[in-house]
């Protein structure tokens, strides 16, 4: 009897554990993308560990958002509304948000977001040692993005000078 008791309050706790743990390790977060990233500093490459790359995707999907709200909603928008959509606009046009909520998928970054009514910046800093930190700073369609090697990235870190993201975008409709 007491074997049957063991064997039902572990089949209890699997069934309580295993969606949590399917929901942590499930395909489709942000670490699962196969978009390409490719980032230049003085027209040279910049090689990114794959974690960069992710937390580049960020900060430059949220640097686009921004864009439209400052056109369109003709504000700035909080992290909050970039994550959860629904942003109303002064005229018609969507504005679009994250697909991912960079605060709760991304463990290796802290994401922080000030926007004013027509300017904002976005860092990404990392929390683990090795990885860079990304800062963007921008009022239009060509924000100045900078990286630091070294950690957390301010307006006196490396200037990138080109990039692009193929294959997939954290930015949803």
């Amino acid at each position: 009897m007491q074997n049957l008791r063991n064997r039902t309050l572990a089949w209890c706790a699997l069934a309580i554990c295993l969606p949590s743990l399917a929901t942590a390790g499930a395909p489709g977060g942000p670490g699962a993308t196969t978009a390409q990233v490719s980032v230049t500093v003085k027209d040279k490459p910049l090689q990114l560990q794959r974690d960069e790359q992710v937390a580049f995707m960020f900060v430059i999907a949220m640097s686009d958002l921004e864009n439209e709200c400052t056109q369109h909603a003709g504000r700035g928008c909080t992290l909050d509304e970039l994550a959860s959509g629904g942003i109303p606009s002064k005229d018609r046009w969507q504005i679009g948000h994250l697909k991912f909520d960079p605060r709760t998928s991304d463990p290796n970054y802290t994401y922080t977001l000030n926007a004013g009514e027509k300017n904002w910046e976005v860092k990404a800093t990392p929390q683990k040692p090795g990885l860079g930190g990304f800062y963007v700073v921008g009022s239009g369609m060509f924000p100045k993005v900078l990286y630091n090697p070294k950690g957390e990235a301010s307006i006196a870190s490396t200037e990138t000078d080109g990039y692009s993201i193929s294959g997939d975008s954290f930015k949803a409709d």
